[in-house]
């Protein structure tokens, strides 16, 4: 009889846990389904997964289970479509220049400088 009382006792335990971790599930997946719902289409994101990998992209659409994403890289990928259950965070992503734009302000920055110290030697060399 006492066996029986241990038992039951660890099924409720075990079965209030689980839906403890059900309702949680649920509410971060309402979470982010409303986060979603309010970037609207076009609107660069990094969206952090449980799996701790990333999708830094634009949000393209949104519906009640999952949002579709098109990553941000260099070769053409197809659209990602991520289930809301699967994110851990959404963040707003703001791409910065690209890396084509920065080596040409350096190499103009490098250009310029040195035709000024050129133009400030002849102009020394003249007096």
């Amino acid at each position: 009889m006492f066996a029986y009382r241990i038992i039951s006792s660890v099924l409720i335990v075990v079965l209030a846990a689980g839906s403890v971790a059900a309702q949680e599930i649920s509410s971060d997946r309402l979470i982010w389904q409303k986060m979603a719902a309010a970037l609207h289409p076009g609107t660069s994101v990094q969206v952090r997964l449980k799996d701790r990998s990333r999708i830094r992209g634009m949000i393209v659409t949104s519906s009640d289970e999952s949002f579709v994403i098109k990553p941000a890289t260099r070769i053409a990928v197809q659209p990602v479509s991520v289930d809301f259950s699967n994110v851990e965070s959404i963040e707003p992503w703001r791409e910065g220049m690209p890396p084509g734009v920065k080596v040409l302000l350096g190499v103009g920055t490098g250009v310029g400088l040195t035709m000024l110290v050129a133009f400030i030697a002849l102009a020394a060399a003249w007096d």
